[in-house]
């Protein structure tokens, strides 16, 4: 029988932390949308560079870990437009499933604990 989306997040610590720093990058732009009054959903189309670092994740891992949350539905991908950066983008199931562990364990978030390092932009 095959793991169940959560199990499979505590059974690798490292593709969870990945997703948790995707996770971070979605709530923070949807605060930010809150803020500015968006009327329209787009929780569905936020798409965001790949992060390039996490504290507790190395770099063999990092890419591991995106190629993992990948095949199990949990990250979407698209190669971009012009400039062939990929993007990625929570998927349903992983919105559902850090959301509904998020709303499960009150107090401080485990969320908190993870710095993203972002990918300088070049224009």
């Amino acid at each position: 029988m095959e793991p169940m989306p959560h199990e499979l997040l505590e059974q690798n610590p490292a593709w969870r932390a990945v997703l948790e720093a995707y996770w971070q990058l979605f709530r923070a732009q949807s605060e930010q949308d809150e803020v500015a009054n968006s009327d329209e959903d787009e929780s569905d189309r936020r798409w965001f560079d790949r992060i390039s670092g996490v504290e507790t994740v190395d770099s063999d891992e990092l890419s591991v870990a995106h190629g993992r949350l990948i095949a199990h539905g949990f990250l979407a991908f698209d190669l971009g437009d012009r400039d062939g950066r990929m993007k990625y983008q929570l998927t349903p199931q992983a919105r559902s499933v850090l959301n509904g562990e998020r709303m499960a364990a009150p107090g401080v978030s485990r969320f908190e604990r993870f710095r993203v390092v972002a990918e300088p932009v070049l224009c």
